[in-house]
């Protein structure tokens, strides 16, 4: 990035879209007595599947209903695609 708003951009999306997925992810997990995140790196393919489809329907319908307008719809959907790689 070049530019100051560019890194704010960054930032806010990075806020929004990081941390508000990792807090849902750690919600829904608590609620299964599941106490660390890292139970959806082991071989376990249901945790995967409800996971990511959750986290897929709250990005889509609340994240980036807020973000697109603020940053754009591009800009939005290239924050998610990269965070949902990691």
């Amino acid at each position: 990035r070049s530019t100051r708003l560019q890194l704010d951009a960054d930032i806010a999306l990075k806020l929004r879209i990081a941390n508000g997925t990792h807090t849902a992810v750690a919600h829904a997990l608590a609620l299964q007595q599941l106490l660390l995140t890292d139970v959806l790196s082991l071989d376990a393919a249901i945790h995967a599947l409800w996971m990511e489809s959750y986290l897929e329907s709250l990005v889509r319908d609340q994240i980036l209903v807020a973000a697109v307008p603020l940053f754009g719809e591009d800009e939005s959907e290239a924050c998610w695609a990269d965070w949902k790689k990691r």
